[in-house]
């Protein structure tokens, strides 16, 4: 399962050639995650333009998967709800947090647990939101964190809800499982048709030394294929930039930094009664409602 399948460069040849404009800001501020609760959205500033030495990173998969262990894995941090096993420590809202790291901006975002029935319609909508918002102009992997031995029902669902968020066919390209277990998946998982059609790489986690070869496979993705990107992200950048403009007419620097973020979420969320997000948050809805009848059933 290592083949690497040539992308199509059309959806986002705008943004490549803007990108060789300008060069990667390294100003990047630290702050104590515990402070910054609240906001979940941790220090994080983007320079004018993503640059080309930018990985972007979505993290997806069920609740209790390990993608938050995963998240700060990638960043070389330690995650400070580590040990914690309540319910209260799963990722209920999208949190990004950013490193340089050699030679490399890594933008990592964490998302919700795909599973989760908990979630309100307007929640469900304004995490999508966040996450489109947060990886824009596009994610360069999606990566489906899972450790699951054997291919599941929910599964099936968790794959279902990321293909109506991302697209199906066209962001196969982009998309690498990722499994926690630390033992090699059975072939069965990756021969599941759903699987199959979800996409073409696979990668074991053992240990933290992993790490570096884990980016090392997905660096190799980003030459293959450069980023994914779709309506709602270029829309998400559209709005992001406009935040921009508006600093460069008060004479401010040209990042987007917290605010920046929480406002351009707020004006797609305004948006999302229109296509193309109200289909898609259509549709997630509508699966996590089946889902919580069928739980409701059991």
């Amino acid at each position: 399962m290592t083949c690497l399948r040539g992308g199509n460069y059309t959806d986002f040849i705008i943004y490549k050639d803007e990108m060789t404009n300008y060069s990667p800001t390294r100003h990047q501020q630290q702050q104590d995650i515990n402070s910054n609760k609240n906001s979940k959205i941790n220090c994080f500033y983007k320079t004018k333009m993503a640059s080309n030495n930018e990985i972007r990173i979505v993290l997806v998969g069920k609740t209790g998967a390990g993608k938050t262990t995963t998240m700060y894995k990638l960043l070389g941090k330690e995650n400070p709800e580590a040990g914690f096993k309540s319910a209260s420590s799963r990722t209920t809202e999208c949190k990004i947090e950013t490193v340089e790291k050699d030679g490399y901006r890594l933008v990592v975002v964490d998302t919700p647990g795909v599973d989760n029935t908990k979630l309100t319609e307007a929640a469900v909508k304004k995490e999508i939101v966040k996450c489109m918002t947060y990886a824009a102009p596009g994610p360069h992997v999606i990566l489906y964190v899972l450790k699951a031995k054997h291919f599941t029902t929910e599964d099936c669902t968790a794959i279902e809800i990321i293909q109506k968020m991302f697209g199906g066919k066209e962001s196969k390209n982009y998309t690498m499982a990722l499994f926690t277990r630390g033992d090699d998946p059975e072939i069965s998982i990756m021969e599941d048709k759903h699987m199959k059609a979800f996409c073409d790489q696979y990668y074991s986690f053992v240990s933290n030394g992993d790490v570096s070869e884990l980016l090392n496979k997905i660096k190799d993705m980003v030459k293959e294929n450069q980023f994914y990107t779709n309506d709602m992200f270029k829309k998400a950048q559209e709005v992001l930039e406009q935040e921009i403009k508006k600093k460069e007419v008060k004479g401010m620097t040209p990042k987007i930094a917290t605010d920046d973020l929480a406002r351009a979420v707020d004006v797609l969320l305004a948006l999302t009664i229109g296509e193309p997000w109200k289909s898609v948050v259509d549709d997630v809805v509508n699966i996590v409602s089946k889902k919580v009848e069928q739980c409701a059933t059991q």
